[in-house]
């Protein structure tokens, strides 16, 4: 059997790709988005199923005085993603953070300072256009982080590849991995214990799962992270193990994460066990539909 060539491969999985997007989007997930390297602004948004999405935001004049926006619309789809468009609100003189003696209730004023678009390229990336009386138009990108810890990101589907061309003599493992549930739980004098739970789907925003299951952990001791994910068959026996400790060390998942993968060719029960018995393989995942999809079925993939 003729081996396919790296370029062969990576020309399939971009046609797969193409194929995929199709007009499918996946369902934006709610949360605080913002700039990661520039914190202090940002907005929340609330989506509504595949509805509808309400936006607020943080933000301030150029003279530094905080302003509070708010807006709303539509989720329209769009080639490899979702677009929301409406007018951008500033309110103003509303009830203060007291008690009813000191801040009784009065209804803010609000008007109409411009509008805004918001394009989804991700389930949790967000490409903002705004254009706004006094500044013009403006133009950013946001990040929505793990309102929890950074091992809440992983929740959602991604497609894994790994290049098997040191150990197997071909080039590539691809498997489609839904993660699906998430607990945390503490250990005295070791710390913090995440856990996960899913399996291997048969096809891009598939719910039915083949008999392959995904779990795994991650324990945070001294502030040192660690991440494994296993891919386990139903007698237990472990088939690969993906660590990504290196890829998540500056911050939460977004779009895409890599490390490396262990085939364990169904020898051990036990993922550390692995590791150290196994060399390992540079793989790459890819999100392929968020984490509501992956939590719950609803909205598209």
């Amino acid at each position: 059997m003729k081996r396919w060539t790296p370029m062969l491969v990576s020309l399939l999985w971009s046609i797969c790709a193409v194929a995929y997007d199709d007009g499918r989007p996946n369902t934006p997930e709610d949360g605080f988005y913002w700039q990661p390297d520039k914190s202090g602004t940002g907005f929340a948004l609330d989506v509504l199923g595949i509805e509808r999405v309400f936006g607020a935001g943080y933000l301030y004049t150029r003279a530094g005085q905080p302003v509070f926006v708010t807006f709303g619309g539509p989720l329209q789809a769009i080639p490899g993603g979702w677009r929301v468009t409406g007018d951008l609100v500033r309110t103003e003189n509303g009830q203060c953070l007291g008690n009813t003696t000191n801040c009784p209730y009065r209804a803010p004023t609000a008007a109409i300072v411009g509008q805004i678009s918001l394009d989804f390229t991700a389930p949790n990336v967000v490409r903002v256009l705004a254009q706004t009386q006094a500044d013009g138009v403006i133009a950013f990108d946001l990040v929505r982080q793990s309102t929890g810890t950074i091992g809440e990101s992983l929740l959602g589907e991604w497609d894994a590849l790994v290049d098997q061309a040191p150990a197997q003599g071909v080039y590539f493992l691809g498997e489609k991995l839904q993660i699906r549930a998430f607990d945390r739980f503490t250990i005295s004098g070791r710390g913090e214990v995440h856990t996960y739970s899913g399996c291997v789907t048969f096809a891009e925003g598939r719910r039915d799962c083949s008999t392959l299951a995904v779990d795994g952990s991650s324990v945070v001791e001294s502030g040192q992270q660690h991440f494994r994910i296993a891919v386990k068959a139903p007698d237990g026996k472990i088939a690969r193990v993906y660590d990504f400790r290196r890829a998540v060390a500056s911050g939460a998942l977004t779009r895409s994460f890599d490390g490396d993968a262990y085939d364990c060719a169904r020898e051990y029960t036990n993922a550390d066990t692995c590791v150290a018995a196994k060399q390992p393989i540079r793989f790459v995942a890819y999100r392929s539909a968020s984490r509501a999809y992956a939590e719950t079925g609803a909205g598209t993939q």
